[in-house]
């Protein structure tokens, strides 16, 4: 599944943007599968209301262990290919930015597309070697249908 993927764009994206786009991993039937998860409260740990901590409207849950096969199995497959540039970015000697202008991205994903992204901070070469650049993400609100995502944590998949 993972290894049909463009990593060297993806890993480049991921250096260059602090995001980079998989392309489709999950069929339909496969989506379908994990979004039934979502009404099954025994599977998860926590559930976190998105509109207490400012997050926007919505609702997010964190898998319990053991996770369900497809999600253990892309989580292994993807932290993979991924952890290499995971451990040049906690190696490097990294300095906040100064101040600057901020710029946004926006990804547009169909079902069962991916894409990997940082959650909070990201390296970007300067002058003077690397810096740390704060790395912000959110979706853009829904005006109608449904939105259910699956997220892959990947700080404790080794």
């Amino acid at each position: 599944m993972a290894k049909a993927l463009d990593w060297n764009q993806a890993l480049d994206g991921l250096w260059t943007r602090g995001y980079g786009r998989l392309g489709t991993l999950l069929s339909k039937r496969q989506c379908e599968d994990v979004r039934a998860l979502y009404q099954s409260t025994d599977l998860f740990r926590s559930r976190v209301d998105m509109a207490r901590y400012r997050f926007g409207r919505g609702e997010y849950q964190y898998f319990a262990n053991p996770l369900p096969n497809l999600v253990e199995r892309l989580r292994h497959e993807l932290y993979s290919q991924l952890s290499g540039t995971a451990t040049q970015w906690t190696l490097l000697l990294l300095e906040q930015q100064p101040r600057a202008q901020s710029i946004g991205h926006s990804i547009r994903l169909q079902q069962g597309d991916a894409a990997v992204i940082t959650t909070r901070y990201r390296p970007v070469k300067g002058s003077r070697g690397f810096h740390r650049t704060n790395f912000r993400h959110g979706v853009s609100p829904l005006l109608s249908g449904e939105r259910y995502t699956l997220g892959i944590i990947f700080h404790d998949a080794a």
